[in-house]
């Protein structure tokens, strides 16, 4: 699913649920996604690296590529994993077998006791340091503009080359999620698309078209066509479960993520119109929720699209019916739009972005 409007095009991405259950998650969640994600044309899907994660993304990166027309994986890679040859290779391999481009989601880091199981002591904002390194040789390396030397702080290499390059119109676009420092730093040296939580204000504007920016928004949407059905689907979706909130408490005292904790923050306030942590402080997801009517959250969509985003991450709890639900929000999202594209045009405003 694409947002096109004759200025931009937004890419839509989902993301893969998460299942204790490895049998039942393959069955029953992954391959089901991939197939509706395909089916209702969106960009591709994003998928999690973690220790205790039962997907190891590259392998599942790879069974989406195979297993759809269209889609493109969001691999999570993290320096403390993979050598950066290692992750180059991986890439030209997919792009030139499938000829679709791999994104990545650049990470720093997992919990603080599995930093501790792998021997991982970085501190928080010289591991963004590292992952800048980590990524330069990734690039310079896809581009094939020559054998890579490279000497760092944390990498060093000399003469490295792949056998070939890959098309430019497929080398990966970079994904970096925080608000620290070191975040920011790498959003800059890499020329990186912003990926940030949806914040209850975040959606607001003036009104005003922005300029395309490389940002992108990570939420879930659960829709009806009226608000109140809407929330009762979210309750039953995401029921109550104080054995899951205490989860979710002891893990917000494992992570050092600054995103973790501004929607930790966030938790503790009234939900705000269509903005709902339900589903994060009951420990089943890690991102807020846009619920309810068609139109309220066609509303907001709206609106992330006139502060100018360039894309969206969009967690849809299982099943085709969410699909469908979403489907009707992003056509009314889509018509609100163009509407306010061809008032602007009427009221000589311009667009050459």
């Amino acid at each position: 699913m694409k947002l096109q409007l004759p200025d931009r095009t937004i890419e839509v991405f989902t993301v893969i649920s998460r299942q204790e259950d490895l049998q039942e998650y393959f069955t029953d969640d992954i391959k089901p996604a991939v197939q509706l994600s395909d089916e209702y044309g969106f960009s591709g899907m994003l998928l999690f690296q973690s220790n205790r994660g039962n997907i190891e993304p590259w392998v599942f990166g790879q069974e989406l590529l195979a297993n759809s027309v269209s889609l493109s994986p969001i691999v999570a890679v993290n320096p403390v994993y993979m050598h950066p040859f290692t992750v180059a290779k991986k890439i030209l391999t997919l792009c030139g077998f499938y000829g679709r481009k791999v994104y990545l989601n650049l990470i720093t880091g997992t919990s603080k006791s599995d930093m501790v199981s792998l021997n991982d002591y970085l501190e928080h904002d010289k591991r963004y340091d590292r992952l800048i390194e980590y990524t330069k040789i990734i690039d310079a390396l896809l581009r094939g503009d020559g054998p890579v030397t490279f000497d760092g702080t944390y990498y060093q290499v000399s003469n490295l080359q792949l056998s070939s390059k890959i098309r430019e119109d497929i080398l990966p676009d970079y994904f970096v999620a925080g608000s620290s420092e070191g975040a920011q730093k790498a959003l800059i040296e890499l020329n990186a698309t912003k990926l940030g939580m949806a914040k209850p204000e975040g959606h607001l504007h003036n009104g005003e078209f922005q300029p395309p920016q490389k940002k992108s928004v990570h939420f879930g949407i659960v829709a009806r066509e009226e608000r109140d059905e809407a929330q009762a689907a979210l309750k039953s979706i995401f029921p109550e479960s104080k054995s899951n909130q205490e989860i979710q408490e002891y893990s917000m005292k494992n992570t050092d993520a600054v995103w973790k904790k501004e929607m930790q923050q966030y938790s503790n306030q009234t939900d705000n119109h269509t903005y709902s942590l339900v589903p994060f402080k009951n420990f089943k997801a890690d991102c807020p929720y846009h619920v309810g009517s068609y139109e309220d959250v066609a509303e907001v969509i709206k609106g992330y699209v006139i502060n100018g985003l360039s894309s969206m991450i969009i967690e849809i709890p299982p099943g085709e019916a969410e699909h469908w639900h979403i489907s009707k929000v992003f056509k009314l999202a889509k018509d609100k739009l163009m509407s306010e594209l061809y008032q602007a045009e009427n009221n000589e405003f311009e667009f050459k972005f």
